[in-house]
């Protein structure tokens, strides 16, 4: 009796592990194919155009005094301002 309570337990503990295996290999072969297409897809590379760089959904302009993000339509969406970053002692 114990011994067929202990097939069964390893059985479910084998497929549960053949489980995740499986999806770690399919994760990591993911992130490989990623690293490896990603550089000719460009989905995420920014282009540099007179010194602003323009993303597919949003537009980052840097100025003197701060970091501006404007999306599609030109409507100003975040400015951080350098100030809090810079130290002018």
């Amino acid at each position: 009796m114990e011994t067929g309570k202990i097939k069964e337990k390893l059985e479910k503990i084998n497929a549960n592990r053949r489980t995740v295996l499986k999806w770690l290999i399919f994760g990591a072969g993911a992130f490989a194919l990623g690293k490896i297409f990603g550089p000719y897809v460009g989905l995420s590379r920014p282009q540099e155009l007179n010194g602003k760089s323009a993303f597919k959904n949003f537009k980052v302009v840097e100025t003197n005094k701060e970091l501006r993000l404007y999306n599609r339509m030109g409507d100003e969406i975040f400015i951080i301002e350098k100030e809090g970053f810079t130290d002018n002692q």
